[in-house]
């Protein structure tokens, strides 16, 4: 699902864009503990909330997604190219 969003939104296709984009800001990517953890969740299902109150859905491969879900498959699909590419 994430390779697909990012084949229709090409301008969404960094981490940081779609991080902050989701509303967790780049300090998200780098602050440890469960307190960021807390907080990034908190954002998320308040802008996933959101995306159905602002029928910010989509359509995708026979799925209705929200767009927070389907930013959220694109970090996880750019996070594994990254990995990728690290152990290589």
């Amino acid at each position: 699902m994430g390779k697909s969003y990012l084949a229709l939104h090409p301008e969404e296709s960094e981490i940081e864009i779609l991080v902050f984009r989701l509303g967790l800001g780049i300090n998200a990517l780098h602050s440890p503990g469960s307190s960021a953890l807390d907080e990034a969740a908190r954002i998320i299902q308040s802008r996933h909330i959101d995306d159905f109150r602002m029928d910010r859905l989509v359509e995708m491969n026979g799925w209705i997604l929200t767009q927070t879900e389907l930013r959220l498959a694109a970090v996880t699909f750019l996070a594994q190219l990254e990995a990728k590419s690290e152990n290589c």
